[in-house]
């Protein structure tokens, strides 16, 4: 009887892990896109002897999910079974209010040559509002001719230094501003340059008056555009000065701006704040 059990017990976990291992193989095979902070930076189709285009296979359609930011795109083809052909590559960026935008495209580009460039990725949400802190592309390749039998490798990575900065964005300092905000008003200030990169710190120091006041901080693509809220602060009613910082991510194109909502009757709420990437 317990020679039984003790059969029973090892088919069981037999079957349990040849499950386990089943549902790894399939994962591996079908990627599920991972939904956290951290998205991939770069992206392949793989080795060059893995893809290819013929008579059977006219075109191909991958769609990738990667940081925003500037990338490098480098193609390779090479003949197959002694023929060769062109080949027509794009990339097309995706946003959410499916008003897709084509930010790169490569008619008829001869076999047997490798070609590179770069392009700029935005916020999947860019289009909209808000921010989804990643970006959404097409990658697609097709025969420009009737007879093309070619081997192909695309490789996508990003170029841009720390912080996802863009080609050209050479300034750190987005702008300043100070002043008062009198009893149960609201006090606003738009910094004029836009982000270029992705994270921005923005500053705010009470340095007088005693008021309760609330500080929202918004990031939006249109320069006087309400935007999307990114955070708030309450500084308390005292006197006592201190100061608040604001850690923006994925505000990469985006002007920044500051509300100051007194919520006293008599007091003001003296301020001045700064705007860094």
């Amino acid at each position: 009887m317990k020679k039984t059990i003790l059969n029973l017990c090892l088919l069981l976990t037999l079957l349990v892990g040849a499950s386990q291992m089943a549902q790894a193989n399939a994962n591996s095979n079908n990627p599920v896109v991972d939904n956290s902070l951290f998205y991939r930076t770069s992206w392949t189709t793989g080795p060059l002897s893995t893809r290819y285009l013929d008579f059977a296979h006219t075109t191909h359609t991958d769609e990738v999910v990667l940081e925003p930011g500037r990338y490098k795109w480098t193609l390779v083809t090479q003949r197959r079974n002694g023929k060769e052909g062109r080949v027509n590559f794009d990339i097309k960026q995706l946003y959410k209010n499916a008003q897709n935008e084509i930010i790169l495209n490569k008619p008829r580009t001869t076999s047997g040559r490798t070609t590179t460039g770069t392009f700029t990725l935005s916020d999947y949400k860019s289009r909209t509002s808000g921010t989804a802190g990643y970006s959404k592309i097409k990658v697609h390749i097709g025969r420009a001719d009737i007879d093309t039998n070619v081997n192909y490798k695309i490789t996508i990575t990003k170029v841009s230094g720390g912080n996802g900065s863009n080609s050209g964005c050479s300034y750190t300092f987005l702008g300043s501003g100070h002043g008062n905000v009198w009893g149960m008003t609201t006090g606003k200030k738009a910094f004029k340059k836009k982000a270029c990169k992705d994270v921005v710190n923005v500053k705010v120091y009470k340095v007088g008056g005693s008021a309760r006041t609330t500080v929202s901080v918004y990031a939006s693509s249109q320069k006087n555009g309400v935007g999307t809220l990114k955070g708030t602060y309450e500084f308390r009613n005292s006197r006592l000065t201190s100061s608040h910082n604001f850690r923006l991510n994925n505000v990469n194109g985006k002007f920044i701006r500051i509300e100051m909502q007194n919520r006293s009757v008599t007091n003001a709420f003296k301020w001045k704040a700064t705007a860094k990437q």
